[in-house]
């Protein structure tokens, strides 16, 4: 779907989407439940319309936060199984799930972000911290317009965690403290900025 927005197929693809998930999900005789999963989730693009009884468990909830991903102690780094498996393999440290798909979406919200968001980048690149809403239910045609739909994209996709989360004075709204994930995310992020 990311692939889809970045190269102008939009709505295309969600056509196809659509159908293919009627047709697995909703009118399968053959299927009694199933588990989708990814990283974000499409809103008011009538993807999911033809479904019902769905579930959606997003990055800030804690419902299965033991069950993904890898943490290790008290550190607050999170790292992924294709990491690990490529660390235990090469007994080296690298930036293996950045480079494993397109950064394609990323890179271009952060090349063509306002001067405030290219700011904010630079906070998290010094190892800071960001204060943000986070808006879960993501419309990709409002990425370029909704400064907040930048960083809720990039937690929901793995490039964020989330280091504290506070109560907004102002709206029903949580204040998420955002951070890099990990050090690999640091790099290819580095590498994407001398790019």
């Amino acid at each position: 779907m990311q692939e889809a927005y970045v190269s102008s197929y939009w709505d295309d693809m969600a056509a196809y989407i659509r159908g293919l998930f009627n047709a697995t999900f909703k009118t399968n005789p053959y299927l009694e439940r199933a588990l989708m999963t990814g990283i974000t989730r499409v809103s008011r693009e009538s993807i999911f319309s033809g479904l019902n009884n769905l579930e959606v468990v997003t990055t800030t909830l804690g419902k299965y936060e033991d069950c993904f991903s890898f943490t290790f102690g008290g550190k607050t780094d999170i790292y992924n199984p294709w990491s690990i498996i490529h660390f235990l393999d090469k007994t080296k440290t690298n930036a293996y799930w950045a480079n494993s798909s397109s950064n394609a979406l990323v890179n271009k919200l952060i090349r063509e972000g306002s001067k405030s968001v290219n700011l904010e980048f630079e906070t998290l690149l010094r190892g800071g911290s960001l204060e943000m809403e986070i808006d879960e239910q993501l419309v990709y045609s409002e990425l370029p317009q909704k400064k907040k739909a930048v960083w809720s994209l990039l937690l929901a996709s793995g490039y964020l965690k989330v280091t504290g989360q506070r109560e907004s004075p102002d709206t029903d709204c949580k204040i998420h403290a955002l951070a890099l994930t990990n050090r690999e995310v640091k790099e290819m992020f580095e590498s994407m900025v001398r790019g």
